[in-house]
């Protein structure tokens, strides 16, 4: 499907930064935009120095045949949700000034990233990766301290839509290690890539997915409308605007993008805002 495009410029960390959208997108029900291209690869030059990176994973541990959801005497009890259809949300619906910063995976632990959303107070809504944590676990919880959460964002990163992916071991167990490292069990769930979050996603495919999630306390399936990658901005709806959901990843490019957001809600009176609060 041809696409035409509207470019607009903004400057960040001296650099050009193009912001794209796509005139041509699918509308849910809710105005929210379905079918988005968010592919996660950012350019590591001329970044800060990464936090701990040194100690990531090489691979997916636990994933492939592991199904086990056996959890350890500290991990605490999994609510049920009471929702067995979850809604799929692109962008929040709310007449108040706000946006919202996701953050995906968990790859690169970057201090200038880290130092940027503490130091300003600003809510990120992390939805991390199990198998990118590599134990720290601390980086994280100092990441969504200024009011953001940490949400689910499955144990290794599988597609959810593929046939061998263990749903239960892959939504679920990361329910019971965030809650017992965090102190809270997530309510959202980001799917990897995307994929059982669009309209396009099999009947049955998505009714298994809810249900898993269901299972284990999941009340909201979150996607995007807008999103940073390698140091750009595309946004669905042609620039920045409330109720957007904005999708970044734990990059090097990391602390720019949120600058250079931040700089882009200011202009037009916006601020971002714990996405929890308006998920209920």
């Amino acid at each position: 499907m041809n696409q035409r495009r509207r470019v607009t410029i903004f400057a960040a960390a001296g650099a050009a930064v193009a912001v794209t959208a796509g005139a041509v997108v699918a509308v849910s029900a809710n105005g929210a935009t379905d079918q988005f291209d968010a592919s996660g690869t950012s350019a590591q030059a001329d970044a800060p120095a990464p936090f701990g990176e040194s100690n990531l994973p090489t691979g997916e541990p636990n994933s492939g045949a592991a199904t086990s959801d056996s959890t350890t005497p500290d991990e605490r009890a999994i609510p049920t949700s009471k929702k067995r259809k979850l809604a799929r949300t692109f962008a929040v619906k709310t007449k108040d000034p706000v946006f919202f910063i996701t953050v995906d995976d968990g790859n690169t632990k970057n201090a200038a990233a880290l130092k940027y959303v503490t130091t300003n107070k600003i809510p990120a809504t992390v939805f991390l990766t199990n198998a990118a944590v590599a134990g720290q676990w601390d980086y994280f919880r100092k990441f969504a301290a200024a009011g953001g959460t940490v949400e689910n964002h499955t144990m290794t990163h599988r597609s959810l839509t593929s046939g061998g992916t263990p749903l239960s071991y892959e939504i679920c167990r990361p329910q019971a290690i965030y809650g017992a490292k965090f102190g809270r069990i997530p309510t959202l769930l980001r799917p990897p890539y995307g994929n059982g979050g669009y309209v396009t996603t099999a009947k049955k495919t998505r009714k298994a997915i809810d249900a898993t999630a269901s299972a284990c306390g999941i009340q909201h399936v979150v996607m995007w409308n807008a999103v940073a990658e390698n140091g750009s901005f595309k946004f669905i709806r042609g620039s920045l605007k409330r109720g957007d959901i904005v999708l970044f990843h734990f990059t090097p490019n990391l602390a720019g993008e949120l600058k250079t957001v931040m700089r882009m809600a200011a202009k037009k009176g916006l601020h971002p805002a714990p996405l929890t609060n308006y998920l209920k």
